[in-house]
């Protein structure tokens, strides 16, 4: 009997050869000669289901083809848990879903070229979720990865572990296979590999074991234990997070001399910075004139780093490779070295500092920037402050230290913002994602987790945030208007899918459903009506995740969050390499030279979205496993007993529970939860088990932890003893 490679080749043949009307099984049958009719059938059903062949009919009278196959395609691909994939094509709407069988030892994040029939052959892969999410349609596409084009994980990092007696590594990215063996147990001998230990590892092709098709070679020891400090390292290599700067590469910044350019002199205002307490660089001041016409000229100055990094210099091109600083609570990897981002560009207290600044001219009445410019200036910084001191002053309380002049400033500036900003509600209508921030404290040596502070946004937050949105929207008209090639700043609308399930899950939680998002407008309005509301988050952070990223673009598109048809970042230069591009572009135009070209600074967008995207997966990667040691660390010291949690989704994996005590989310799996079989009814938020009793969105639960996994940065819970479902008539939401 033929091998089943051999088979099918075979087969293949004889249908390339046959009628477009395809053939029978029996007319196949007899072409093959002596093979098994029920192998034979059983390699038909995984060609079929493979997406390989095509069959019509039923029983005797069922025939095969080749699927009609369009031209090669390339493309990303995900992975599933369950082992399918998905292939994104750049110009296609749909993805193409690829088999288990058909990944050809893909992994996720892989560039891939595929070969695609068009078929609907899905339909015989009972027990597959359809797509991405369980409420996707059925896709009709299905194809087969030929070739790799390029590893997106060619190294990994993960931590050693033991499974059924073999070694292994669990990766550190829950995209990746959960477990993947050792190809040579003398590797982890020879490095001395001990079950909990972080390495990095080379992830390699192994056709021989079909169920596993991957090996890892470990290639670096990177601890031998696990901390939090471990941790961030890990998290770190995984994402090729840049190191600090060389004391060498310090000593060279602070050497550095500034380009000359014509400044006015503004050492005379009365400007303040406002930051964190822990800030320890300050790139934006602000001061505030009355003029004699009524307005009030709003200053904005910003630190002037493209003087000391031009285009095309050595600092340039490092600051180009990391794109942006990095904050994690072991500390901040900054994007240019902290001579420039805390010495000579940071706009200290008491010091000349140069400053590019955008001066407004704004109706104090009504909010209204009649007229800007911008121009490169000398600043002297009257006074540092923090948000805390300038909201306890908003607020009515008397700060003594204060000096002459800045108390009338921040007055002033108060009420300002709030005009600017009422002004921006009513034309622009922004959507108001005012949300606290879960930071993760951390001390000592070796560093622990301490605890968990929120950060709301204040009146303080709200005044500089106003301001530095009226000097970028500014910035941007002015780049736009002269055609300089910059870096925009812009944001896409979401889905009418996302908008949708927003609209139901306010319905399911508040108890009405309202009549459709339409507009920003609409959208805004109802974001407002709850953002107040104790389960605000619940509902606010999934449409924040389902909406498109914010990203840069050689033309300004608009972005939909902020109202705004032209806004790019101008305020942030020793943080962000966009920022700084553009205060680079502006200078070379003061100075006369020649801009970059538009063809470069695309590029260059590419490469920043790039960038922040990375940052932002490696921040949230470091802060999702601190937030779970710290859980750990509760649960051995016999502090937590239960969490309080609500469910924020429903699916057929089970329920995800939000845990706000945590800032984190856990699975509740389907098959932990007493009562069933359930059933999930995603049009109504709810889930409904065998004796009428349910489950609803934004219930309120108590749990316990089932299985914590840091490396993967996964939580599984189980229901406590006494907690039990909700009657089918029952009103219950949050408590």
């Amino acid at each position: 009997m033929a091998s089943a490679k051999k088979l099918k080749g075979m087969i293949r043949h004889l249908l390339a050869a046959a009628e477009e009307r395809g053939m029978t099984r029996a007319h196949l049958l007899s072409l093959l000669g002596f093979q098994n009719p029920l192998y034979v059938e059983q390699i038909l059903k995984e060609m079929v289901a493979d997406g390989e062949l095509v069959c019509h009919g039923r029983g005797n009278s069922r025939r095969y083809g080749l699927s009609q196959r369009d031209e090669r395609l390339e493309g990303v691909i995900q992975i599933a848990r369950k082992g399918f994939g998905f292939v994104h094509v750049e110009g296609r709407q749909e993805d193409v879903f690829i088999p288990p069988s058909a990944t050809g030892g893909a992994l996720s994040g892989d560039r891939v070229a595929i070969s695609v029939h068009s078929t609907s052959s899905r339909r015989h892969f009972r027990g597959i979720a359809p797509t991405h999410d369980d409420s996707s349609a059925l896709h009709d596409t299905v194809g087969r990865v030929v070739q790799i084009l390029e590893r997106n994980h060619a190294l990994v990092v993960g931590s050693v572990a033991e499974v059924d007696h073999v070694l292994g590594l669990t990766p550190l990215r829950r995209e990746l296979p959960f477990f993947i063996p050792f190809r040579d147990t003398a590797d982890s001998i020879q490095m001395d590999l001990k079950p909990g230990g972080w390495i990095q590892a080379a992830i390699v092709p192994y056709p021989d074991d079909p169920e596993r098709p991957w090996r890892a070679q470990p290639r670096r020891s990177l601890s031998k234990g696990s901390s939090a400090s471990t941790d961030i390292k890990a998290v770190c290599k995984e994402y090729d997070l840049p190191n600090p700067y060389t004391p060498q590469a310090e000593a060279k910044a602070a050497a550095l001399q500034p380009v000359d350019v014509p400044r006015e002199d503004c050492r005379e205002l009365t400007a303040v910075t406002i930051d964190p307490e822990s800030a320890c660089d300050f790139d934006d001041a602000i001061s505030l004139e009355t003029l004699p016409d009524g307005c009030l000229r709003l200053g904005v100055h910003i630190a002037d780093v493209a003087c000391y990094v031009p285009a095309g210099s050595a600092l340039d091109a490092a600051a180009q490779k990391r794109g942006c600083s990095c904050y994690l609570p072991s500390g901040m990897i900054p994007m240019l070295p902290m001579a420039i981002a805390a010495t000579l560009c940071s706009l200290r207290q008491d010091e000349d500092h140069l400053a590019h600044s955008v001066f407004m001219d704004v109706d104090p009445d009504s909010g209204e920037i009649r007229r800007h410019r911008r121009a490169h200036t000398w600043v002297r910084i009257r006074q540092r402050l923090n948000y805390g001191e300038v909201e306890r002053f908003l607020s009515g309380e008397s700060l003594p230290h204060l000096k002459d002049g800045v108390a009338p400033l921040l007055t002033a500036c108060g009420k300002l913002a709030k005009t600017m900003r009422r002004r921006r509600e009513q034309t622009e209508c922004f959507l108001p994602f005012e949300l606290p921030a879960t930071e993760v404290l951390c001390s000592g040596t070796p560093l622990k987790v301490i605890g968990l502070r929120q950060k709301t946004t204040g009146p303080a937050d709200a005044l500089i945030e106003e301001f530095m949105l009226a000097a970028n929207s500014c910035v941007a008209a002015d780049l736009a208007a002269d055609h300089v090639p910059a870096l925009y700043r812009n944001h896409g609308a979401p889905s009418s899918e996302a908008l949708e399930t927003f609209r139901h899950e306010v319905g399911w939680l508040l108890g009405k459903l309202d009549h459709g998002l339409r507009t920003r407008a609409d959208l805004a309005r109802m974001m407002r009506r709850i953002c107040k509301h104790e389960a605000a988050p619940l509902l606010l952070y999934p449409l924040l995740r389902n909406m498109p990223r914010a990203e840069y673009g050689i033309s300004p598109e608009g972005h939909y969050g902020l109202g705004k048809n032209c806004y790019c970042h101008f305020t942030s230069p020793i943080r962000r390499y966009p920022d700084l591009l553009v205060h680079q572009q502006l200078t070379m135009k003061d100075l006369g030279q020649a801009l970059r070209p538009a063809t470069e600074v695309e590029s260059l967008a590419q490469q920043c979205n790039e960038r922040e995207t990375t940052t932002d997966q490696a921040a949230f990667a470091v802060s999702d496993r601190l937030k779970l040691r710290l859980l750990q660390q509760n649960l051995e010291q016999g502090r937590l007993r239960s969490l309080e949690g609500q469910i924020c989704h429903i699916s057929s994996s089970g329920l995800s529970i939000h845990l706000p005590a945590y800032a984190t989310t856990g699975l509740l799996p389907l098959r932990s939860i007493p009562g069933g079989p359930w059933h999930c009814n995603p049009e109504k938020g709810v889930m409904t088990g065998r004796d009428g009793q349910l489950y609803r969105f934004g219930q309120a639960l108590s749990v316990t932890v089932r299985d914590l996994d840091i490396v993967r940065g996964s939580l599984e819970l189980r229901l406590q003893a006494n907690e039990t479902p909700s009657p089918r008539n029952s009103k219950r939401r949050s408590r």
